[in-house]
């Protein structure tokens, strides 16, 4: 059984675009780490237009910055391909690359983070500055 009592877990479902995405927040540290994003969540659907996915987390993070549930001194973390009942097939490579486009640096086996002040500055970079302070 994992410990709840220290993070806060965030469940995201934007059904209507069939994309699904889960946070986590440490308690302790106010760091985040992404445990899912599917831009494809049901396979029956279409999966949503390209770069949607990483916009709402995009967005997420500035909220959750807004709400005080994290600073922009902590990181966001996460693991490529971390998909844990395998249904959804991807090719790591390529995913690896994506990751250390937008600027998380691996720092373990497929385990990737950054600061999140660095990782606003793609948002804004890649979807100008509308959502984000």
């Amino acid at each position: 059984m994992e410990n709840l009592k220290n993070r806060i877990e965030l469940f995201y479902d934007y059904e209507e675009a069939n994309i699904y995405i889960e946070f986590m927040i440490d308690k302790k540290t106010n760091d985040i780490f992404l445990e899912f994003q599917n831009s494809q969540f049901n396979p029956d659907k279409p999966r949503a237009p390209k770069g949607w996915t990483r916009s709402l987390v995009c967005q997420i993070v500035d909220f959750m910055i807004k709400e005080k549930m994290t600073k922009k001194s902590n990181k966001i973390g996460l693991v490529a391909g971390d998909i844990s009942n395998n249904e959804f097939p991807h090719n790591m490579k390529k995913l690896k690359e994506m990751y250390k486009n937008m600027g998380f640096k691996e720092k373990g086996e497929d385990y990737f983070e950054m600061k999140i002040s660095k990782f606003q500055e793609w948002c804004k970079k890649k979807y100008s500055d509308l959502y984000f302070n």
